[in-house]
């Protein structure tokens, strides 16, 4: 496993708070995983492929389950039904690696005392497989000897994205995405066109009583090519949102993530290939009376 990433790599576990290296992240799963009684299989569903140059963006949904030997010799079994996965893959001397994972959950698995074996059908991963012609150090490659876009351009891509969804600038946001972009929402079961997306955006969010509000924490920026880079973040999430029986919800999220591909474009603007959006908790959910002003917490 550790062969399909690069070194360099960061993912986003499924119900993780913040994002981690490839290497710890497998480091951690060999010690939950190292009992021969657990396991972990994964039911992939259709996968989306872009293609950009030398990147290649897969997104999937996926049926997740596993068998994890406890602490107290007890085992557990998790069976989340609806889950997606964004896998950013560069080629590397004609190998496909992992440079960025973002790993989300549609709604709680649901756990259980453990009681069958584990299966062994050629859907189980494992630790201890490694893909044909990848080695665990990836050599150095053009892309990462490019000249990169600058770290602060990037950052400040971000911080304008969320500028024009605090304050509702629909056409603007649209804009900051390229015309075939993907995105993954926040408890979506897959992808979809960027474009609706923010047409459910516009209903739900920048209509009249609702109201957004986000506390960007720490980006991380990784180059990807001399005209692409992958940011990623946590974020404090609280929005007023209107539903479609009429009544409206304050809702507080305080552990979202995001990872957003920017590249530029011919004019060189930067723009958002792929989005992947995910909240790893459920958030505190609020009804509110119709008569009060929906305005998110300052």
């Amino acid at each position: 496993m550790q062969g399909m990433y690069f070194p360099n790599a960061i993912v986003f576990g499924a119900v993780s708070h913040r994002s981690e290296t490839a290497r710890l992240m497998l480091t951690r799963k060999r010690r939950e995983f190292a009992n021969p009684k657990s396991s972990i299989h994964a039911e992939i569903g259709p996968i989306d492929v872009e293609i950009s140059g030398n990147i290649a963006i897969a997104s999937y949904p996926y049926h997740f389950r596993s068998t994890k030997h406890s602490a107290d010799g007890n085992l557990l079994e998790l069976d989340v039904p609806f889950a997606c996965g964004t896998q950013i893959f560069l080629e590397d001397g004609g190998v496909l690696r992992i440079i960025h994972e973002h790993l989300s959950v549609a709604e709680p698995g649901k756990k259980a005392p453990g009681s069958r074996p584990p299966a062994s059908d050629s859907t189980a991963s494992s630790e201890k497989k490694r893909s044909p012609g990848m080695s665990a150090k990836a050599p150095a490659t053009d892309w990462m000897l490019a000249e990169f876009l600058p770290v602060e351009q990037v950052r400040d891509g971000v911080r304008r994205f969320w500028q024009f969804f605090s304050n509702k600038s629909q056409n603007e946001l649209l804009g900051m995405y390229f015309s075939n972009a993907s995105v993954i929402p926040a408890g979506a079961r897959r992808s979809e066109p960027a474009r609706l997306a923010m047409a459910r955006r516009s209903r739900e969010l920048f209509g009249q009583g609702s109201s957004v509000r986000a506390d960007v924490g720490l980006i991380d920026v990784q180059a990807v090519r001399a005209d692409a880079s992958i940011a990623s973040y946590t974020f404090h999430f609280q929005v007023v949102k209107l539903f479609p029986n009429g009544k409206r919800f304050s809702i507080d999220m305080p552990f979202a993530r995001t990872t957003q591909l920017f590249r530029r474009d011919g004019d060189g603007a930067l723009r958002i290939a792929h989005e992947h959006m995910s909240v790893p908790e459920n958030g505190v959910y609020k009804e509110l009376p119709t008569e009060v002003a929906a305005v998110a917490k300052k």
